[in-house]
C-alpha cells in the first residue's frame, strides 16, 4: 500500500467516501452537497492523501494545518485492517512534513476507529458527555 498526495482527479473519491452513510454516521460533520465539496476542495489548506492498494484507492486521509487527522476507508474494504496501515503511513508523512503532534476527534460510538488509532499509538486525551 502506498500513500500519495491527492490531486484534482481524486476530488470525486473524497466526496463519495465522505458522504458514505457509515462514514456520515461516525462523523461529527453533516453530509455535504457536491457544490459545497467543490468549494471546500478549491479553498482548502489541508493536506489530502489517497492510499492506493494493488487494485486502486483503498481510502482517503486528511491532515489539517493544526494536525487533526481524518480517515475514511472504502466501504467495500472495511474490516481488513487497512485503517491501521493507512494511519501508519500518514504518521510517517506527518513527521516528514514537520508536524510534532497530530490528533483525531472520534465519536464515542465509533469503536472501530478508536481501536485503529489506539493500535497505531494515539493516546486518549478527552472524554465527553453528550447532553
Amino acid at each position: 500500500m502506498k500513500l500519495r498526495q491527492a490531486t484534482d482527479t481524486d476530488r470525486d473519491l473524497f466526496f463519495r467516501l465522505r458522504n458514505d452513510p457509515t462514514a456520515r454516521h461516525a462523523s461529527r460533520r453533516p453530509e455535504i452537497t457536491e457544490d459545497e465539496h467543490a468549494r471546500w476542495w478549491k479553498e482548502m489548506s489541508d493536506y489530502c492523501f489517497v492510499c492506493d492498494g494493488n487494485e486502486g484507492p483503498v481510502g482517503t486521509l486528511r491532515l489539517s494545518a493544526d494536525g487533526m487527522v481524518s480517515i475514511i476507508v472504502d466501504p467495500a474494504l472495511r474490516g481488513m485492517g487497512l485503517g491501521v496501515k493507512m494511519l501508519r503511513l500518514l504518521t510517517d508523512e506527518a513527521k516528514r512534513l514537520g508536524f510534532t503532534r497530530i490528533f483525531a476527534e472520534i465519536s464515542p460510538e465509533n469503536v472501530r476507529s478508536q481501536k485503529a488509532f489506539l493500535t497505531v499509538g494515539y493516546k486518549p486525551v478527552l472524554l465527553e458527555l453528550p447532553l
